[in-house]
């Protein structure tokens, strides 16, 4: 999931918000998360894995969301009315 919305991200050339996602998802949640299951709670490679894991899924659900919301097509309450949207110029 990650991987996908990154990958699409980048292909409409938007690249600030996942790489800002990125950097919060791994380096403020995933390695904080490694050191204290793979350290403090003693659980070896079991809790980097952990750490790392949970790191990632919050960058995959975040990056999934920005996506959804750039593709979202306009609702009729945003002010444009759908059916006159295909004749107007762009």
């Amino acid at each position: 999931m990650q991987s996908v919305s990154l990958g699409a991200l980048r292909g409409m050339l938007d690249s600030h918000w996942p790489t800002r996602v990125s950097l919060l998802a791994y380096w403020g949640l995933a390695v904080p998360l490694a050191w204290v299951g793979g350290i403090v709670l003693d659980l070896g490679l079991v809790g980097v894995w952990a750490g790392f894991g949970v790191g990632l899924a919050v960058a995959g659900a975040m990056l999934l969301r920005r996506f959804l919301r750039l593709t979202e097509p306009p609702r009729a309450s945003d002010g444009v009315d759908p059916a006159t949207e295909a004749s107007c110029p762009p």
